[in-house]
């Protein structure tokens, strides 16, 4: 008895031009499919427009950096900065910068090389020339960059409860050694800005963080995206 219903539902249903209730069906599904395929697609260009502009912000970010660092009057107030009032400086940030403000040996005890080992990747925060407020301050573990290019200061390693989902390891170290510099005094200074992504993230960003990485030496030249072994 139902099965009869439905056959005449779809008979009544049949137009003129022999279009069954079953093929309005396909219709609808086909129409359907379409719509969610220009939906995905608008929502792919979208993402893909929204990371395109994040990898310029990035870009920015990482010229900032390298300008900075390359830069006397920014680089002499970020020693400055980061060192203690004893050592000449303002000790605003805790970037233990003491030994390249006083002239003292940049070695974890003071001492000469081998009995001292040069001071190796040190935080510190980079402070603008002009404005001795850091233009990004690597002492703090928190602070970070978001997928969209700003900076943020809820950066974890954990599972991220916002969007802050990128950092920068800004660092630098002393260059010498027993043959070269033994005592370690106004020694050759690396800086490393090492961008990195956090693994727990749900966004799933496909990115080459090492293309926003930047290491040079001060005075020296930059030498891209190379990480520097001690």
């Amino acid at each position: 008895m139902q099965l009869t219903k439905i056959r005449h539902f779809s008979r009544h249903l049949q137009s003129e031009k022999g279009i069954s209730f079953f093929e309005v069906l396909l219709l609808i599904a086909v129409s359907t499919m379409v719509v969610y395929s220009i939906m995905y697609a608008n929502g792919t260009l979208i993402k893909t427009g929204t990371m395109v502009a994040s990898k310029e912000q990035f870009a920015i970010i990482q010229g900032n950096i390298s300008a900075l660092v390359l830069n006397p009057n920014a680089w002499q107030a970020t020693k400055v900065a980061n060192s203690s009032v004893a050592a000449g400086g303002t000790n605003a940030y805790a970037g233990n910068m003491d030994c390249l403000t006083n002239g003292t040996s940049c070695t974890n005890n003071g001492q000469p090389v081998p009995a001292g080992t040069p001071i190796t990747r040190q935080p510190f925060a980079l402070v603008d020339g002009v404005n001795p407020t850091a233009y990004y301050d690597g002492t703090v573990a928190s602070n970070g960059v978001t997928s969209l290019g700003s900076f943020c200061n809820t950066y974890t390693n954990g599972a991220p409860t916002d969007n802050c989902v990128f950092t920068y390891q800004l660092v630098w170290s002393a260059e010498c050694s027993a043959t070269s510099n033994p005592n370690c005094t106004s020694p050759t200074v690396w800086v490393e800005a090492i961008f990195t992504y956090n693994p727990n993230s749900p966004l799933n960003i496909v990115l080459n963080t090492t293309q926003f990485s930047y290491v040079s030496n001060i005075g020296g030249q930059s030498i891209g995206t190379q990480i520097i072994t001690h």
